[in-house]
């Protein structure tokens, strides 16, 4: 069984969610347990095996629980990335280091720009003609060294889990860029309140690689214009808010 991202505009609301999901769950025999949250009022009547924290009565300072792969701090309600690769003792292998780019998860794309060097120098180790076992050349273990120096770094980033701002106006930015090597798409969103205060918050962003077989430029900037297209549109329809204005197009060089 997986977890179950869910929430409301106001502690009432989500309480009567988890509620009537536990009745209904209940019916077919299953029973929820891991229950967190960013207000621990929300939690009041749960017994102490069903929540996921290590208290019900207050918040364990740096605490952080994982959310479909990603870790999460429910005091401060930020998103945040723990490093899961660990530099090679011994001497990187092909099977080593695609392993350990297996184990980078980022669903929503917040830290697309180091994920894509992974993928291309996964692309790289594909093209290698050497066995799953033997050392990787030189080139391409400095490479490597280089993402998990990056990896490492990414511990110390956090990002705010709730991107939007109350009772604010809504747009929605999407720019599109590609070069050689890869392209992607990433969707911003900007939010603006009666009193004038102004959020922008990345929502989520794709990468892919550019293909072996060599490509032009133009066509790869088409290509990521067709990714931002889809995931404008998948944003748009995941976040189910009435926004005032989209906006999609390239990105200035």
């Amino acid at each position: 069984m997986d977890d179950f991202i869910g929430g409301a505009n106001n502690v009432r609301e989500v309480v009567q969610l988890r509620k009537e999901l536990s009745a209904l769950l209940a019916k077919g025999g299953f029973e929820l347990r891991k229950w967190t949250s960013n207000n621990l009022s929300v939690l009041s009547g749960l017994s102490t095996e069903h929540i996921g924290t290590h208290s019900s009565l207050h918040f364990v300072p740096n605490e952080t629980v994982k959310a479909l792969g990603i870790s999460w701090k429910p005091e401060s309600d930020e998103l945040c990335f723990e490093s899961n690769t660990e530099a090679d003792e011994a001497t990187s292998t092909k099977r080593s280091i695609m392993s350990s780019i297996a184990k980078m998860y980022d669903p929503l794309g917040l830290i697309a720009p180091v994920i894509v060097r992974a993928k291309m120098l996964m692309q790289e180790l594909w093209l290698l003609k050497s066995g799953w076992d033997e050392p990787v050349p030189n080139h391409i273990c400095k490479k490597w060294k280089a993402i998990q120096s990056d990896w490492k770094t990414l511990s110390e980033y956090r990002t705010n889990r709730y991107a939007l701002l109350p009772d604010a106006t809504v747009e929605f930015h999407t720019f599109t860029d590609a070069s050689e090597a890869a392209y992607g798409a990433c969707v911003y969103a900007r939010c603006e309140n009666a009193a004038g205060e102004v959020r922008i918050s990345l929502l989520a962003s794709k990468s892919r690689v550019a293909p072996l077989k060599r490509v032009t430029l133009p066509r790869l900037e088409l290509s990521a214009a067709v990714l931002g297209a889809h995931l404008h549109h998948r944003v748009k329809e995941a976040m189910q808010i009435v926004c005032a204005e989209s906006f999609s197009g390239p990105t200035q060089q």
